[in-house]
């Protein structure tokens, strides 16, 4: 995902937003990444070091997971919600279905299920037709 200089400072100000501390941000980076803060991102205050956890992001191109798992973590946030600051739609179709070619594909043992769950995102979108669609409705 390539954000603007300007989604990059709304998803700063979200993130501080939803995770005010460096606690909260630290357990929701580990448990939904399983990534370590300290080892990701240092600075003096939470504004420097959520700046520096966004600029990692996207030079190793996690920020859209980094947006999936602070919406995750945090789904009542209103600062988090507002999708079309913060980027692509992470529930929109075109994202879904970067996100599931992408990451979940080749994953040999969830390769079923995901793709199941593709091929009824397609359908309810209206891309394909199936003669099961039926089924899914």
């Amino acid at each position: 995902m390539n954000l603007s200089s300007q989604q990059c400072k709304n998803l700063r100000n979200a993130l501080i937003d939803a995770f005010p501390d460096k606690a909260s941000l630290e357990r929701m980076l580990w448990f939904q990444l399983e990534k370590s803060l300290d080892v990701i991102a240092g600075g003096n205050n939470l504004q420097e070091i959520v700046f520096n956890l966004i600029k990692k992001s996207k030079a190793e191109n996690w920020t859209d997971s980094l947006i999936f798992a602070a919406r995750k973590s945090n789904s009542g946030n209103l600062s988090l919600k507002a999708k079309h600051d913060l980027g692509p739609d992470i529930f929109h179709f075109s994202y879904l279905e970067d996100y599931f070619l992408n990451n979940y594909l080749t994953i040999d043992n969830q390769l079923s299920s995901i793709f199941l769950a593709y091929q009824v995102l397609l359908i309810s979108q209206g891309s394909i037709k199936s003669q099961y669609y039926h089924h899914f409705l």
